[in-house]
Formats: C-alpha cells, structure tokens, sequence
C-alpha cells in the first residue's frame, strides 16, 4: 500500500539556523517513523545574517521565496503541502502546489505576516497592513487547517482575520529534546570551562549567578529593560552574569550599548549548536525571554517551553495576555520588558533563593506543554485528516470553508 506523503515548506532546515527549521527536523524523522513519506524544501541560500545587508530584508525574503518556488515545482506530487511561515507569505506557494496536485494545504504559523512587518521593520508598513491581509486572507482561508502555537494567535486568527475558530488548531511548541532528555536524567551544569562553552575572558566560577537569554537578538525581542538590569546589578566580580547567547539583527547595537555603559557584568556567546544547548541551559540559574507587547497573537516565542524543561524559572518579559505568558506564570514570572528596576529586583529574589528555584524547576518540568514524540503522533492525526478531506473543493476567494470540529492541545 502507498504510504501516505507529506511535503513541509521552509526556509531553513538543520543546520541551518532557526528554531522553526529545528521543530521541523524533530517532526520529520518521527513522522517518516509513523509511515508517512515525507519531504522538505527549503531555501539552498542561508540570508545573509550581516545588518547592512539585512537593511533589503524585503528583497532577501522574495528572493527566497523564489528559490523555494523553483525547487518544490517539478515534485512529485504530496498528498498534503505544509507551508511554515518563514519567508513570509510562503503559505501563497503552499496553496498553489496544493491546487496544482490536488492535495490538502496546512499551514503552520510561527509567524504571522503581514500584521507582524511593523513590530520587525519599518513602523510605517502598518498603514500596508490592512490591505494586504485583505489579499492574503482568501488563501489562508482555503487551508484545510491553520496550525498555531496558542490561544493568543488562534483569538488574533478569528478576530482580526476573521478566519473561523474550526479551521483553526492550537498546537504549541515542545521543548528541545536534547534538552528534555538531559533535564530528566538529572545531568548537573558543567564547569566554567566546559568544553570551550564560555567567552575568553569570562569572569565564571562555579558559584557565580548566571541570568541567560539564548535566542534571537530579532527586533521582536526588546533588550533595554535587561540592561538596565544588569547594570543595577553589577556590584563587582560576584555579581550575576548575564549570558546572551545567539544572533540577529539588534546583536551589533546591544554590544554597542554595554560597551558605552561599561556594564562589565554581560558576556555576549555567539549561536549555539544544538549539542551544546543542553549545558548551557542547565548552568543558568534564572532565564530570560523576551517579546514586544504589539506582537501579542503575531507570533509565539519557543524558548519558554525549552525554559521550563531544562527545570529552570523563567522570567517573561513581554505582555500578560499571551500563550507564552500563560506558560511562564506555572514556573516564573511575567513583567513587562522595559521596567529594568523591576526586573533587577526580580532576580534579586530569585537567585537569593536557590529552594524557591529548585521547586520552580520541578514545576516547569510537569509544565512543558509535551514532548516531540507526542507532538509528531498528534501532527500525524492533523495531517491525516487534511488528507481525508483533500476531495473537498471550495473557492479560496469565497473563502468557503468545510466544517469540522476544533481539537485543541488541553489548556494551550
């Protein structure tokens, strides 16, 4: 019998960095390992990760989509297209393919575009913004589903968008299973030296507080409230280092700014491979994530869930009214990210309390929403139901749409 296919569109793709083409491997090879056949197509150009050269995102971004166009056309054909979000507007491509071999089209969304331009960009796209959601609406509306990362974007998807809550799925991110399965083994946080893990010159012992943000430096994610607090609390070789690891475009400014201020108490490591992920988890006492309040129900940041697994509190600094919040408050606190004073005194208390800590870990461990092997089981049941559903036919400018009853991940 002819196993059942799946084709998953995307930019990035492991090595490749970027957490949606990493929860995309993870799903990958345990959906070959539930039968189904299973190919991707991403972009064979990584962007240029340079900030001048960021400055023509927009013509990067078409770029890329073009390439993943001219490399996904000629396929064989896929009982079922999934298109991610990242280039924007890929789920267009999705649809085409989809109609083009009649199969069903998933898409789903990390980030929402083009509602989230404005919060990424250039502010004044925000007057472009009802108008091309307008054209994009039709053709998120011919999906057979809508997969998002919470009930905060599955709300924006019905109220802004007007799309109907059935055709949407609520399907949060899991933790790194690297960092899962190190969690539940118990491994300790290895020394200051581990493997070459820290910066040169990094003033770590074994007993110095470490506060840790690994992430994008993207303009989602705002930094001035984290170093304000850093700043107050830098007292001297024994105070908390802040470890920030990763990259992206605002990296180059945040450098520049604790280099004007001489807060000597925040080490910058450059993107982490996968298999390092796990000890630098475990070493941080207190983590941190962040995302701007006008991106509520546009996109869901991933870190929180990998936060929570690695048994470690999580301070949230970004709006109440979120699926990222929500998860946060079970194991940390949520706090807005430009009260720098807050923050501090927040730390304060977290890192004078290691028992406060150890039992906010054991917390955050019976939190995390799932693991990749149950995530990949329940993406294998959505996908064959868009699969049974394929010979359904509806005109995506009438936006009509079958009716089928919402599942949702219980309490996302």
């Amino acid at each position: 019998m002819k196993p059942p296919s799946v084709l998953f569109l995307n930019r990035v793709y492991p090595p490749d960095r970027g957490a949606s083409g990493w929860r995309l491997q993870d799903l990958v090879v345990r959906l070959e390992g539930l039968g189904w056949k299973v190919a991707c197509v991403t972009d064979p150009q990584p962007m240029a990760s340079d900030p001048q050269e960021n400055q023509c995102l927009s013509k990067n971004y078409s770029a890329s989509l073009r390439r993943i166009r001219k490399q996904s056309w000629n396929l064989p054909p896929s009982d079922v297209v999934v298109s991610l979000s990242d280039p924007p507007f890929l789920v267009a491509l999705g649809q085409l393919l989809a109609r083009r071999w009649g199969a069903a089209c998933v898409h789903w969304c990390h980030d929402l575009y083009p509602d989230l331009l404005p919060v990424v960009g250039d502010p004044r796209l925000a007057m472009l913004v009802p108008g091309m959601r307008a054209l994009m609406r039709p053709i998120l509306a011919a999906c057979q589903q809508v997969v998002v990362g919470g009930h905060c974007m599955a709300r924006y998807l019905e109220q802004v968008w007007r799309l109907p809550m059935a055709q949407i799925r609520v399907f949060p991110l899991w933790p790194d299973p690297l960092i899962a399965a190190a969690s539940i083994k118990g491994e300790a946080h290895p020394g200051a030296d581990a493997e070459g893990l820290w910066p040169e010159g990094t003033a770590l012992t074994a007993t110095r507080p470490v506060v840790a943000y690994v992430g994008n430096f993207g303009l989602a994610h705002p930094f001035s409230g984290v170093l304000e607090a850093a700043a107050r609390l830098d007292a001297g070789p024994d105070s908390p280092l802040f470890l920030l690891a990763g990259e992206g475009r605002q990296k180059a400014a945040i450098m520049a700014e604790v280099a004007a201020r001489r807060i000597r108490n925040v080490h910058f490591l450059p993107w982490q491979p996968e298999s390092r992920l796990p000890a630098l988890m475990a070493r941080a006492d207190v983590h941190l994530a962040l995302m701007k309040p006008q991106a509520v129900g546009q996109l869901i940041p991933s870190k929180v869930a990998g936060i929570l697994a690695a048994g470690r509190p999580c301070l949230f600094l970004g709006p109440e009214a979120c699926w990222a919040a929500e998860l946060a408050r079970q194991a940390g606190e949520v706090m807005p990210p430009d009260d720098g004073r807050r923050i501090a005194d927040s730390l304060r208390r977290w890192l004078a309390d290691p028992h406060a800590r150890q039992a906010c870990g054991m917390r955050g461990r019976q939190c995390a929403p799932w693991d990749a092997d149950s995530a990949a089981r329940s993406f294998s049941g959505l996908l064959h139901e868009a699969r049974a559903r394929r010979s359904a036919r509806w005109s995506p400018v009438a936006g009509k749409l079958p009716a089928f009853p919402v599942r949702e991940f219980p309490d996302a």
